[in-house]
């Protein structure tokens, strides 16, 4: 592991997961010139012990590390509730589409395939940053019976999964965090955009939303079904 820049030690810190030493240097030196702490690791084992500190703010990873496959330490960052919620960004040469899937679904918060802009990933990166700071929400919320797990995309009722779509997903955990807003009709269209107001009112959600939400601790959730 090599530290980054001194001078950015008040600054939020990146783990750099890669072990091609050329592109390590080139992210970290564009990192530590927007003021971010940049720590680099050339294999998993040691970065996954990094991780679990709380001081960790984003991981950047490549998938091709020499001890282990990227997308194992995206699950296993995703599985264990200290580095749950730290976003992570692979930069990887793997760019077909079933690897790109694949990233998100293991837990990737964005996918930037190489070759690729050391800018443009700045900025993306900064802006993974923003919002986490903006609303850092836990990767699992438990209201009454129900249980929403946002890393993995999963809905529990007394223990029991449900199967949802990802917009019903989505509709479940807006109507979580904004319990003012569940009543019937609602506009939806925070979610759903604007392009189609035919679809933002809550009525025509699914009787498997309604029943999670039914077992929702919070009364205004329960009344929107």
């Amino acid at each position: 592991m090599e530290p980054g820049a001194e001078g950015a030690i008040d600054s939020q810190t990146i783990l750099l997961i890669e072990d091609d030493q050329d592109i390590a240097r080139l992210i970290e030196r564009e990192l530590v010139g927007h003021h971010y702490r940049v720590e680099r690791f050339e294999n998993a084992q040691a970065s996954l012990r990094r991780a679990r500190r709380p001081d960790v703010d984003l991981i950047v990873l490549d998938l091709l590390l020499p001890d282990m496959h990227g997308f194992e330490v995206c699950q296993r960052l995703r599985s264990e509730e200290a580095t749950a919620a730290v976003p992570i960004v692979v930069v990887t040469a793997l760019a077909d589409e079933a690897h790109r899937v694949r990233g998100f679904e293991v837990g990737a918060d964005d996918y930037v395939t190489k070759p690729f802009s050391v800018r443009e990933l700045v900025t993306r990166v900064r802006a993974l940053l923003r919002r986490a700071a903006m609303g850092r929400r836990p990767a699992q919320e438990t209201r009454g019976d129900l249980c929403i797990d946002r890393r993995r995309h999963e809905v529990t009722i007394r223990g029991e999964a449900i199967t949802l779509t990802p917009t019903e997903f989505t509709l479940l955990d807006f109507f979580a965090k904004h319990p003012d807003r569940s009543s019937a009709g609602t506009s939806c269209s925070p979610i759903y955009g604007a392009k189609n107001p035919s679809s933002w009112s809550t009525t025509s959600t699914s009787t498997s939303v309604r029943s999670a939400a039914k077992s929702s601790a919070t009364p205004n959730i329960r009344r929107c079904w």
